[in-house]
């Protein structure tokens, strides 16, 4: 076989035998010839890039990889493939470009093969844009936590960020009461090897300088997206080299301590995906400071302090919300008594204090959420000081109006209470609290070692929130807050697996709305995204906890039922048709009623993937349109080749 494979002038006849192979590997596969033209492509490449397979074959690999420069300069250069010499293939890291215009981080392995009668390459990605995110946010936060030097604290911000976001050049600015200069730089130095000292030398006004005023002033990050579009941005021989600017700033007692700053020569570059990222390194870096700062003092409590570094590193290596609270727990119980231990969270938009975690003598408690108007925690929070108790009463917790938690049948409540407020600068995110059952447990100095590593968890806390928060937009859609294609290939794959395994019924629903298009040309399209919008929770409130819902593109959704026959799906699908038909749409144009079509097909005998499952609902629902419109179709053998204009 292999005679017949390698060398031969019809080796083109062995890619379906090759599509087959390639598609049941979960990293992309792109198979492409000396012009960079694509010959093949499996369907993890088509997950990851958002295009169809045939939308792919025929382009230039570089419509989809960002290759290093000495690959797409040689790219016609190919390395002989000699299967008695071990050749360590060459793997770097890069971005691949997206359908929505997204850039995700991957890690490619690079093939060429010359044995063929015409030389190809193949090129394996794997996508590591969440786990780099992951990975560098740990490993910075760890190194950062460890360094008592703000010039080394500097640097690695800026070289760590770059392995995150492409910036072209990249400083730190240091806020004074009028001015803002540049201390540390990165990337500069490509442009001209005499950039960085010069721009170390530059002092601006922050008053006269709009884009620093407005970050001081609003404590908030900016973006530029294009710098000769912006009327106030100073216009000189180093502006104007880049077009899209952002810049973060870093936080420390309620003041902009310093900004980071970032370059990039292209437009309209920075998102708010970067934002969150740099927002976690600015964090960080305030974090780092206050370390830096903390130094001297600690040097008279050595021994204590480093218990308290120590169970800091533990803390900052957990970047999901599920692990950090116990590991919070554990680094305080390490350090004091804490019979009872909870932490609870302020919510400032609806003004709620929530329990989160909440430990009483090793038992899990219920958690609740109350309004921010009296108890202990609520004072902490309003006044964003510490409380000590070393003795309480029924009394005194009746003339604090103390919230009392736990059992009502039990008479025994906490004797010494420490409740420290969580804060990142001068904003109260929440509260930690220590209490033992006894009598004179803690000292003003537990009081402020709790304190000093509050700082450490509310920057914690706040990591894993953005994190997740990172998470979340990868697999939703902003505007319907839907999952998104991505995360629906993911559930519905596994779904549909369950189902043909265990002989289930599954059902797919394809939703279409009728005549969106004059809805857009009509009220325009802030109106076609209310009306999206509404259709999507017309959808959520019908549907099961079970089922899976989402934006399949456009004006299209797509809903998987599990353990749904067709005929409980249909009955679904027209409550649903009619919950649209009979609600009106609110909007400043007045009320708008919109009606579906829907497709329906359950999963027989004859369908073999979940790509057929979602065609034949898509097939039916196409037929509901061709036929009239606002109506459920159930798929047949009859659609099947039916050609439908989209």
């Amino acid at each position: 076989m292999q005679k017949n494979f390698i060398g031969s002038e019809k080796w083109m006849e062995f890619l379906p035998q090759m599509q087959i192979v390639f598609d049941q590997l979960n990293d992309a596969v792109f198979i492409y010839d000396q012009a960079g033209k694509i010959l093949m492509a499996n369907k993890s490449a088509s997950r990851l890039t958002g295009f169809e397979t045939n939308e792919i074959i025929g382009k230039s690999i570089e419509a989809f990889v960002l290759l290093q420069p000495h690959l797409s300069e040689e790219k016609n250069r190919f390395l002989e493939y000699d299967q008695s010499f071990s050749y360590e293939y060459p793997n770097f890291q890069t971005e691949i470009l997206t359908n929505n215009g997204q850039k995700i981080k991957a890690e490619i392995t690079y093939l060429p093969l010359s044995n063929f009668s015409k030389p190809v390459t193949c090129l394996i990605a794997k996508n590591i844009s969440e786990q780099l995110i992951s990975t560098t946010l740990r490993e910075t936060n760890s190194t950062l936590s460890s360094s008592l030097s703000l010039v080394e604290v500097f640097d690695l911000l800026l070289v760590e960020l770059r392995k995150l976001i492409r910036y072209d050049g990249g400083n730190i600015m240091k806020i004074g009461d009028n001015t803002a200069t540049i201390t540390r730089t990165l990337g500069y130095e490509t442009f001209d090897e005499k950039l960085p000292n010069f721009l170390r030398t530059l002092h601006f006004d922050i008053e006269t300088t709009q884009n620093l005023k407005t970050i001081t002033n609003q404590k908030k990050p900016l973006i530029i997206h294009n710098t000769q579009q912006t009327p106030y941005w100073n216009h000189n021989e180093v502006s104007e080299l880049f077009r899209s600017w952002i810049g973060v700033p870093i936080i420390i007692d309620n003041k902009v301590n310093a900004i980071i700053s970032l370059d990039k020569v292209e437009p309209n570059y920075f998102t708010e995906e970067h934002v969150i990222i740099l927002t976690n390194f600015a964090n960080q870096a305030a974090s780092a400071i206050r370390n830096a700062q903390f130094f001297k003092e600690a040097t008279r409590a050595a021994n204590r302090f480093m218990t308290l570094y120590q169970l800091s590193q533990i803390i900052s290596t957990n970047i999901r919300t599920a692990d950090i609270y116990p590991s919070i727990h554990q680094a305080v119980s390490e350090l004091m008594e804490t019979e009872f231990f909870s932490i609870s969270l302020y919510n400032n938009s609806a003004q709620t204090i929530t329990d989160v975690y909440m430990i009483d003598n090793g038992q899990p408690q219920k958690l609740y959420s109350r309004p921010l108007e009296k108890g202990l925690f609520a004072t902490a929070l309003k006044s964003g000081n510490s409380l000590l108790f070393n003795t309480f009463d029924s009394a005194k917790a009746e003339e604090l109006e103390a919230v009392i938690m736990g059992d009502d049948a039990d008479p025994e409540i906490s004797q010494s209470i420490l409740v420290v407020p969580l804060k990142i600068g001068a904003k109260c995110i929440g509260v930690i609290s220590a209490q033992s059952y006894k009598p004179n447990m803690y000292t003003n100095s537990d009081r402020e070692t709790l304190e000093l590593l509050a700082a450490n968890v509310a920057i914690a806390i706040e990591n894993a929130r953005l994190f997740d928060e990172v998470q979340k937009l990868a697999i939703t859609d902003p505007l319907t807050n839907l999952n998104n294609r991505r995360k629906f290939d993911e559930l519905a794959s596994n779904e549909f697996e369950r189902s043909l395994r265990y002989k289930r019924p599954l059902c797919a629903i394809m939703i279409d709305l009728d005549k969106f298009k004059l809805v857009n040309d009509k009220y325009g399209h802030l109106i076609g995204d209310q009306v999206l919008a509404s259709l999507a929770d017309l959808c959520k409130k019908s549907l099961r906890n079970i089922d899976i819902l989402a934006r399949y593109g456009g004006e299209e959704f797509i809903i998987i039922l599990p353990e749904t026959t067709a005929k409980e799906a249909l009955i679904s699908a027209e409550r649903l048709r009619q919950d649209c038909e009979e609600n009106t749409i609110e909007t400043v144009h007045g009320p708008i009623t919109i009606t579906i079509s829907l497709g329906l097909a359950d999963l027989t005998k004859t369908c073999q993937s979940l790509e057929e499952l979602i065609n034949r609902a898509d097939q039916a629902m196409y037929e509901s349109k061709r036929t009239g419109r606002n109506k459920t179709t159930i798929w047949t053998n009859q659609h099947k080749n039916r050609i439908h204009n989209h």
